[in-house]
């Protein structure tokens, strides 16, 4: 019914379009606008991200207990504490990478070779001065890693975005 709806008030906005010149313009100039109004949301959405990835440095962050575990269903879980030190940004997020190598122990010589990289995104809201728990789940590039010797992982800040 909906669609039948839909179908028949495009079919009326078309002809009166077709019949009245005045309407034509009036759409053009509705049409122009949104595409405006569209443009500068974009645009100012876009710098918000930008600034919002400036605003917190990573030595304004103190990363605690963090850890790699084996989750559920062949995945891994990163979890750990982190506390925010800017005086003046709310931390809204991090996105880290995680790499993960299989290491032989070898009397001579320890060899590793890396046998995943990933990706995690936490979301904590963390005012200034405070600190939030984290928990989440790394994305990997393909299945993920089988340790066949000792693991040893490692990870690194992509991003920071604040507000």
């Amino acid at each position: 019914m909906a669609l039948f709806f839909g179908i028949l008030i495009g079919l009326v906005i078309a002809a009166i379009l077709i019949k009245s010149v005045a309407f034509r313009i009036v759409a053009g100039l509705l049409i122009a606008g949104a595409i405006v109004l569209i443009v500068f949301e974009q645009m100012e959405t876009r710098k918000e991200t930008e600034e919002s990835l400036t605003r917190i440095k990573p030595s304004e962050l103190q990363m605690s207990d963090v850890s790699l575990k084996p989750g559920y269903a062949n995945s891994y879980r990163l979890s750990g504490r982190v506390v925010n030190r800017s005086p003046r940004h709310t931390l809204t997020g991090i996105a880290f990478t995680v790499k993960v190598e299989d290491c032989t122990m070898a009397p001579a010589a320890p060899t590793c070779v890396t046998i995943g990289e990933g990706s995690a995104r936490i979301a904590p809201t963390v005012p200034p001065g405070h600190a939030r728990d984290f928990d989440e789940l790394v994305a990997f590039d393909k299945a993920s890693p089988t340790v066949r010797g000792q693991m040893k992982w490692s990870y690194t800040i992509d991003s920071i975005h604040a507000r």
